[in-house]
């Protein structure tokens, strides 16, 4: 599918919806723990489905109806093989917490995935007793465990879904762990995981740095009964795009959120009521560091396209090895409208256009491009075709029906 789109202005009330990455987070605690959970406000995307069938094939009994997630799991798998879809957060999760188990399992991937290097951890599993086979350092996956725990030392960790799999699968090994981190990266996530491990009676001590992690082994995950947040990473674009050319209230989002997206208030200006609003505003350039949130990328790519004057990113290294490569793709792309980009190092100078130019862009099946893509041109006179634009459904099915309600003018044209 591809979408014609134009937004001259947006208006309204927008209202975020779930955040998969903490949902899949709670799916992945309810399917281990024998006693039922539920978890209300739940974001029914692909990345989300994914999840489920991991549970499904886990052997949990799982309920579904519109506004709610019942889960009864089990402590040990009942399958030996899942598939984590195009979720890189699903197996990164699933990676460890299969080592923990006597047995062979496998686990394949689709898309992208396939793409996506995990020679980190595989390396820290086989350190810890796993026998694990790839494809190259990449997926399709075998494991044969069982791990034991023991004090882990981890150089120079290229994401921190790699941290929270093990910090999933530690406390519940026989042995007490330990982890050092020698360098940080992504520190909100790792914090949204140890809050939702803490509602599920799993307790891990750590230092303030984040850098250092103490687990004893011999805990069970307890059933747990929570709604899931709204999401920061769709709702920092709708808050760059407002601050370009909009007049939007911003419902369902916690102020007090560990989701790292929420970097985006950093940016802008906006007041808060119970609820956020954010309006039209002088966008300067600007300067940021994405290392501990890369997914706020494509927002400042929003706000950088509109700024007085060049932006300046650093961090962009945390982009390669996402859907897509981001970082290039990001650049391909945005060049389209004008934009001019040169990168020193780790560090993307991005100089706006006098005037937004229409353009072709192709989402490269990342979800984060088409939506950036549709919200670039706001306030313009410039309309985007966007290919692929199916691709948001990985993480917001409903946005192209959202973004119309706000004024978008949308057409849809088939392949």
């Amino acid at each position: 599918m591809n979408i014609k789109i134009k937004i001259p202005h947006l208006q309204g009330i927008w209202e975020a919806p779930a955040s998969k990455s903490e949902l899949i987070r709670y799916i992945a605690i309810a399917m281990q723990c024998e006693e039922e959970s539920e978890i209300t406000h739940v974001s029914w995307c692909n990345d989300s489905y994914t999840m489920l069938k991991i549970a499904e094939d886990w052997g949990a009994d799982i309920f579904l109806s519109e506004e709610k997630i019942q889960i009864r799991g089990r402590k040990e798998p009942q399958s030996q093989l899942f598939n984590a879809g195009e979720s890189a957060l699903c197996l990164r999760l699933l990676i460890p917490i299969l080592a923990k188990y006597n047995g062979t399992f496998k686990i394949e991937a689709e898309g992208s995935l396939l793409h996506r290097p995990i020679g980190e951890i595989i390396s820290v599993l086989q350190e810890m007793g796993a026998n694990i086979t790839t494809q190259n350092q990449f997926p399709p996956i075998t494991i044969k465990g069982p791990i034991k725990g023991k004090h882990i030392s981890i150089e120079h960790p290229i994401t921190s879904q790699n941290i929270s799999g093990l910090l999933f699968t530690l406390p519940l090994l026989k042995e007490n762990s330990q982890i050092k981190l020698n360098k940080l990266i992504s520190l909100p996530y790792i914090k949204l995981t140890l809050s939702c491990l803490k509602q599920a009676g799993i307790t891990i001590e750590t230092n303030q740095q984040l850098s250092f992690y103490s687990i004893n082994g011999k805990q069970l995950f307890k059933p747990i009964n929570i709604s899931t947040e709204g999401d920061w990473s769709s709702a920092a674009l709708f808050f760059a795009a407002g601050a370009v050319s909009g007049n939007i209230e911003i419902k369902n989002l916690n102020p007090q959120s560990f989701q790292a997206d929420k970097a985006i208030l950093h940016h802008i200006a906006y007041q808060y009521k119970n609820r956020y609003f954010v309006n039209r505003q002088k966008i300067n350039g600007i300067e940021a560091d994405i290392t501990h949130c890369p997914d706020v990328f494509p927002a400042l790519m929003i706000l950088c396209l509109h700024a007085s004057s060049t932006s300046t990113i650093t961090g962009t290294n945390r982009l390669i090895y996402k859907e897509s490569n981001r970082l290039d793709k990001f650049i391909e792309e945005f060049s389209k409208f004008g934009a001019k980009f040169s990168l020193d190092g780790d560090s993307l100078h991005i100089r706006p256009p006098e005037n937004i130019l229409s353009a072709t862009i192709d989402s490269h099946n990342d979800h984060r491009i088409a939506m950036a893509a549709a919200l670039a041109t706001v306030g313009s006179t410039a309309q985007v075709l966007i290919t692929n634009a199916e691709s948001v459904n990985k993480s917001y099915p409903s946005f192209w029906e959202d973004l119309k309600c706000l004024g978008a003018k949308i057409e849809i044209i088939e392949k």
